[in-house]
């Protein structure tokens, strides 16, 4: 019984000094400023972003970048 009492002691002081930690601001846009592309636009990498995004992307956010991929969670509102 002691055992379970320390237990539980031990989650409300987790729990106590979780909920007490500083939340990070999430930064806007306004503040990181437009950024220019590292990449410049060619044929090779529009090709090579086209790959990419064939290989780890479409199968949640679609063909058409619309939401509508075969793996996109189905709990999700999808675009209109």
């Amino acid at each position: 019984m002691a055992r379970l009492g320390n237990t539980l002691l031990t989650l409300l002081f987790v729990m106590l000094a979780s909920a007490s930690a500083p939340i990070a601001a999430a930064e806007s846009s306004a503040e990181v400023g437009i950024q220019d592309n590292p990449i410049a636009t060619s044929e090779e990498s529009v090709a090579a972003g086209r790959t990419i995004y064939g290989r780890f992307c479409r199968s949640c956010h679609g063909q058409r970048a619309d939401g509508r991929g075969m793996a996109a969670p189905p709990d999700r509102d999808r675009p209109t």
